[in-house]
């Protein structure tokens, strides 16, 4: 009895170690569209990947099942958080029915899910350092003491295009709180 439980976690630390090799070479080439591609039709079931705050990421069809199949209710939903040192940085949900799931669906969803943790980190950290370059830039403008080169020579390093004729504008708005301040900036 003892041996069939060894053999069995070797069998499945082995399909882990596999699964995470297919998935990481699919994510080189194709990157999060392909890997979840690939788990939407190795598990005949459609997958999709959602931020921290709930928005789709990326979604992947089975290529036979159609979308009204997969949501009947026999279908079954499994989701497997994405988290990169502790940090939730969203979800991996796997819908399909019953009948089409096999027994990897757990290991394929969680090594599916540790692969896309390195986009979702990296979005993550893309879109912090983002908002951490309008702060300062915004701060710098707006300084009474501001050096015009300084922060000329800091956007053209970033890329952008301060030759003549090409204008922009920096809008400072004030407001209680950062919730209404980002309402009216997606306003404008």
């Amino acid at each position: 009895a003892l041996r069939a439980l060894l053999d069995r976690e070797a069998q499945l630390a082995r399909r882990e170690a596999e699964a995470r090799q297919r998935y990481q070479n699919l994510f080189g080439v194709g990157g999060v569209r392909a890997v979840l591609a690939d788990l939407a039709a190795t598990l005949q079931a459609l997958v999709s990947m959602r931020d921290a705050e709930g928005a789709l990421v990326e979604r992947a069809e089975p290529p036979t099942p159609t979308d009204a199949e997969l949501r009947t209710p026999e279908a079954e939903a499994s989701i497997f958080p994405i988290r990169v040192a502790g940090r939730h940085l969203g979800e991996l949900t796997i819908q399909g029915p019953r009948t089409l799931y096999v027994s990897l669906a757990p290991i394929l969803g969680r090594q599916a899910a540790d692969v896309c943790g390195l986009e979702m980190l990296q979005r993550a950290t893309r879109q912090e350092a983002e908002e951490q370059f309008g702060a300062d830039l915004i701060e710098e403008l707006l300084a009474s003491g501001r050096d015009e080169a300084r922060v000329a020579s800091r956007l053209m390093r970033l890329g952008y295009d301060l030759s003549p004729g090409r204008r922009h504008v920096v809008i400072a708005l004030g407001g209680r709180d950062a919730k209404t301040i980002c309402a009216i900036g997606e306003a404008l």
